[in-house]
């Protein structure tokens, strides 16, 4: 007999937030120049900050896409690259 679907009902402000943010880079997470605005580099760093995983994903080549993780900083320490 398959298990019931799992169904959460804690609600505590603990378990509202998730653990992991994955976001894509190029016209999703960066502005149209390449770069980060502040209001974004300041969400990831809330983001960090409050505990949560932050993940870019890319079909950038490692090469590229390690110094944009690198250059954005901001609690990002991994990435899924050439996706």
């Amino acid at each position: 007999m398959a298990a019931p679907p799992f169904h959460s009902t804690d609600r505590s402000p603990s378990r509202a937030l998730p653990r992991l943010i994955a976001t894509d880079l190029d016209g999703t997470l960066l502005d149209p120049m390449g770069g980060l605005s502040p209001r974004t580099a300041a969400a990831l760093q809330a983001a960090a900050d409050a505990g949560i995983i932050v993940v870019f994903a890319t079909g950038r080549p490692p090469t590229v896409a390690v110094a944009e993780v690198t250059a954005a900083g901001h609690g990002v320490h991994y990435g899924v690259m050439a996706n």
